[in-house]
């Protein structure tokens, strides 16, 4: 559950923020999967806690979503088997020529095993970072975000002047088993606003988001 209390992606990012140096979470789960028909974890965000976001402030945090066996903490779980998204050319490449070698190809993500999604409507972003080098990789985000107020699902903080942060194989607007529409108001997919340089925004699927899927307002480097 969204609770702070040891074991829970909230208590980990709280105890990430205070302790400097790279902090990388590791999803054990103890508990059996809670959504999906049981295929994988959804955690529903509490907005009675002091913010509805999870919100990073440490430089070097990794939030990863792959989940690993309760047994021996190594084993890969992958009961939310298969993916979501095109995968396939699309457009032309450097000839101009539809279906030459040139052709730029994109790839499907794989389902995760974990879900951070908000039900109460309106609000905050749901991962807010604050810090560099920060990593959000193999999860669904959703149901976050205010289209009103630009807040979005994951938000990148122009106040900290973050560089290198990549944002990776991410499930963004909707559940982590569907493309079907969650039917819940939701700011954008990215808002990538900073001031740093190389941030990486790579093989996500965004869908569903009220008014941009990536919304940018940076002039420095920015990989997509």
């Amino acid at each position: 559950g969204d609770t702070l209390v040891q074991g829970t992606l909230r208590q980990f990012v709280a105890n990430s923020n205070a302790i400097t140096g790279n902090n990388t979470m590791k999803f054990v789960p103890a508990l059996v999967q809670n959504a999906g028909s049981s295929t994988y974890w959804s955690i529903t965000s509490n907005s009675t806690l002091p913010s509805n976001s999870v919100n990073i402030t440490d430089n070097g945090t990794t939030i990863d979503g792959t989940a690993y066996s309760l047994t021996d903490a190594t084993t890969v779980i992958d009961s939310n088997s298969g993916t979501l998204g095109y995968s396939g050319t699309v457009g032309v490449g450097a000839d101009g020529v539809l279906g030459t070698a040139d052709d730029v190809s994109i790839t499907s993500v794989n389902k995760p095993e974990l879900e951070l999604i908000s039900t109460t409507g309106p609000g905050t972003s749901g991962l807010f970072i604050n810090a560099q080098n920060g990593t959000i990789q193999n999860m669904a985000v959703l149901g976050f975000g205010n289209p009103s107020a630009g807040f979005s699902q994951i938000t990148g903080n122009i106040a900290s002047n973050i560089s290198n942060m990549n944002v990776n194989n991410n499930i963004i607007g909707t559940r982590a088993n569907s493309l079907n529409s969650p039917g819940l108001t939701q700011g954008f997919g990215l808002d990538i606003a900073v001031a740093g340089s190389n941030i990486q925004i790579k093989n996500n699927v965004i869908s569903n988001g009220v008014e941009a899927g990536v919304l940018i307002w940076t002039a420095n480097t920015v990989g997509v």
